[in-house]
């Protein structure tokens, strides 16, 4: 019997003989490479790992440990990482449906809140007139053609004018703060190309939402394809693009615009290309 072998018959009579295997090593790897490919680009670079991809504590905690952001979802996955001590600053709050106290708290504690919805806006205006002394920030989800037809029935609409009723509904909060953009796209072919167009369409409207003065953040999402060996990569009939091209679309231009000392911090939400690889199930074929 093969060492691997022993290995998998001690942790099967230990935990059953069905379980996941997780690679520590392979997901922090994964991690420092996307993150390093960007931050060489564009310095002023974080990952935000989407919680819903894989919301195991131990990786979670991996992130957080390494300064990244948490990307949730829902108000589990809010709590979850406020349970494992993520400071609501840093997390980014996305989705369509946010439970009006879920939001209110999220608000209240200073995450980075992504609104979705007239109704989110609402709930905004709402927490801003009960508390006039306080200041909320937010940002908004923005919907455009990513350049191969798409059309997402999520954000605020940038093509028909939804999004600049959006900006002025927030800046006439008085106490509010529109501090950024959001948009997260998974294109059909995933290329590096639909990226470079989905960041060249983000730094026009951070144009047309800011003009000269550069907002806090801009977050283009995730999507990314992960790490795959090649006879793997052969099976998608596309090019699958690495992390170094990725960050060349995505992060370029933003030090084009503007340099690599200020600017707004460009925020990726990777989920399935850090984790995919670092996961393997085992199981008896009988």
């Amino acid at each position: 019997m093969t060492p691997a072998r022993e290995t998998l018959d001690t942790l099967a009579r230990e935990h059953g003989p069905s379980f996941f295997l997780l690679d520590r090593a392979r997901f922090a790897a994964n991690y420092e490479s996307l993150l390093g490919a960007v931050r060489q680009r564009y310095p002023r670079s974080q990952l935000a790992y989407s919680y819903k991809t894989n919301y195991l504590p131990a990786l979670c905690r991996m992130v957080e440990e390494r300064g990244g952001y948490a990307e949730v979802v829902s108000p589990m996955e809010y709590r979850l990482a406020r349970t494992l001590g993520v400071a609501a600053a840093r997390i980014v709050y996305n989705g369509p449906w946010k439970p009006a106290e879920d939001l209110r708290r999220a608000l209240i504690e200073g995450a980075m809140v992504n609104l979705d919805s007239a109704g989110e806006i609402a709930v905004l205006r709402a927490l801003a007139a009960e508390h006039p002394q306080r200041r909320f920030a937010c940002a908004l989800r923005c919907n455009f053609d990513p350049g191969d037809g798409s059309v997402s029935r999520f954000g605020f609409d940038a093509r028909s004018g939804v999004l600049q009723e959006a900006v002025a509904a927030v800046r006439a909060v008085t106490n509010a703060t529109l501090e950024g953009l959001h948009c997260h796209y998974a294109t059909r072919d995933k290329s590096a190309r639909s990226y470079a167009v989905i960041a060249g369409r983000m730094l026009e409207l951070d144009d047309e939402v800011f003009g000269a003065a550069a907002p806090r953040y801009l977050n283009l999402g995730g999507g990314f394809f992960s790490p795959m060996p090649e006879s793997f990569r052969a099976q998608f009939g596309v090019h699958v693009p690495t992390f170094d091209e990725y960050a060349e679309a995505l992060a370029a231009p933003f030090a084009r615009r503007y340099g690599k000392g200020e600017g707004p911090e460009l925020i990726l939400e990777p989920g399935i290309c850090l984790v995919a690889d670092a996961m393997r199930f085992c199981t008896p074929v009988m």
